[in-house]
């Protein structure tokens, strides 16, 4: 949870210097190249990390809690249509969850830095929760960080696709 509000703490900070230093001079200039932009990637550490993210669909379908939770953070969270839980919260209600299939699509991993990155997708999945249905289709991010060499997921978001 440290690392999500470090993150949302620095965006607001860059925000605001950058509204600030917009108001100071009316000549536009073009924007320098931020050294350290985040960008998409295709690396072994995307391959590796998009692995680690179809292993964790797996441990929900399979139900299998104990490979679920080896590849999060102790203090990890995640919000979906529900709202907010922690890891500890998720754990406690892991049993109400019956899946019977979750296919990821247009997986991207995107670099914030060399210790922390996205892995965005498409789920089209199908199963229940306390008895009520899963959504159809869901717009997912899982932020990763690297403590000590190995990745774990830290934060979790789910968006409900629009029917349309």
């Amino acid at each position: 949870m440290r690392i999500v509000r470090l993150v949302g703490c620095a965006f607001v900070a860059m925000s605001m210097t950058a509204m600030a230093a917009a108001g100071q001079d009316a000549a536009p200039k073009p924007a320098p190249k931020a050294a350290h932009a985040a960008k998409p990637s295709s690396s072994a550490v995307s391959d590796a990390l998009m692995a680690k993210e179809k292993a964790i669909i797996a441990a929900v379908l399979a139900n299998d809690k104990a490979a679920f939770q080896k590849e999060l953070l102790p203090d990890a969270s995640l919000i979906d249509e529900n709202g907010y839980m922690t890891l500890a919260d998720f754990l406690g209600v892991f049993d109400k969850m019956k899946g019977e299939s979750a296919t990821p699509s247009d997986m991207k991993v995107i670099m914030v830095n060399p210790g922390t990155a996205l892995v965005t997708y498409k789920l089209d999945q199908k199963g229940s929760f306390d008895g009520h249905p899963w959504p159809a289709l869901v717009y997912a991010t899982t932020m990763w960080v690297n403590h000590g060499g190995a990745w774990h997921a830290a934060f979790h978001q789910e968006s409900t696709a629009a029917s349309h």
